[in-house]
């Protein structure tokens, strides 16, 4: 009976995606084309993440989250997937409109409550007691990248081991406009390896 107790419990936390998985891998906030704002997410680990629960805030490190007004995430995010979570739909829709994976909800619609920050901001990803999952500060000078800072680019990853997402050094300008819903190239992740690639024709 351990034996079997054991054994299940092995498989329960095989398929449970830890705090880290849950990233953002680009963001747009500061657009010249009428997108309005943006955030990627993507999920790093191997397994399913469950959104549904989840909120996004953004505001100034230090101040309570629940002064800020919250955007919820939903549904399920599969190993390898990235979610766009748009500010506002009928802006993001007129730029973007073949972009398909996008989040239930809008985080800025109509340009009220929560919004990116022009020249940086602080985002918080939280989970349903608060606690912080994921977190970033960013900014608009250097050693930021300054393109993204209303020139057209959007702020990109560079690749998923960064340690300290609030480290300049972690990102890049991406291309004008940006790639929302499509993992670039910049970004280094196991799918868009040689490797991975040769490893599904064997």
């Amino acid at each position: 009976m351990k034996k079997v107790i054991i054994t299940l419990a092995i498989i329960a936390l095989a398929g449970v995606a830890t705090a880290q998985d849950l990233i953002i891998t680009e963001l747009m906030y500061k657009d010249n084309n009428d997108g309005g704002d943006w955030i990627e997410l993507y999920n790093q680990g191997d397994a399913a993440i469950d959104l549904n629960g989840l909120h996004m805030v953004d505001g100034d490190p230090g101040e309570p989250h629940d002064t800020h007004p919250h955007c919820y995430l939903a549904g399920t995010l599969e190993p390898g997937e990235v979610l766009v979570v748009a500010g506002d739909f009928n802006e993001f829709g007129t730029v973007y409109p073949d972009v398909s994976n996008l989040n239930a909800n809008a985080f800025d619609p109509a340009g009220e409550g929560f919004g990116l920050g022009g020249g940086g901001d602080t985002i918080f990803i939280l989970d349903g007691s608060d606690s912080v999952v994921f977190t970033m500060t960013y900014g608009d000078d250097e050693p930021w990248p300054t393109a993204p800072d209303g020139d057209g680019p959007s702020l990109l990853l560079i690749s998923t081991d960064c340690v300290d997402f609030s480290d300049a050094g972690c990102w890049t300008a991406g291309m004008d406009g940006g790639t929302p819903g499509i993992i670039t190239g910049t970004v280094s992740t196991q799918s868009a390896t040689w490797d991975h690639i040769k490893g599904l024709y064997r």
